[in-house]
């Protein structure tokens, strides 16, 4: 039983020292350019396109994000909506609350206010 034991000590040592802080792997870094506007139109339709499928950002409306991109009126209705929501409509998701907990586990999060949950201020204007 101690040979047992000790075979399968030996055999895990090498898992223990990666968890201890082995070899660093390597990340992209990214600087956000906030005055960079053809970036952060890019950005907008992006985020339309695939993640406001899920998560909502019930706390903008479309009206506003095309002001302060300035993205004209009739380009956000006619590429960036999608549902029958109207240009001052806030930007909500069509799937049901219930139904995403179900699917996921939980409610994909409102990502309006995920800039301040992650630590950074954006009390200044970016424009």
């Amino acid at each position: 039983m101690k040979k047992l034991f000790l075979i399968s000590l030996i055999l895990m040592m090498p898992m223990f020292a990666q968890a201890s802080g082995g070899p660093s792997i390597k990340l992209d870094s990214m600087e956000a350019d906030a005055s960079d506007k053809g970036s952060l139109q890019r950005g907008m339709q992006t985020y339309v396109n695939y993640c406001l499928g899920c998560h909502t950002a019930q706390y903008q409306r479309y009206i506003r994000a095309a002001e302060d991109l300035h993205i004209p009126e009739d380009l956000v209705i006619e590429h960036l909506i999608f549902s029958d929501q109207k240009i001052g409509d806030q930007m909500t998701s069509a799937m049901d609350p219930k139904l995403a907990a179900q699917w996921f586990g939980a409610t994909p999060p409102d990502l309006t206010n995920e800039i301040n949950l992650r630590g950074r201020s954006i009390s200044t204007p970016i424009f």
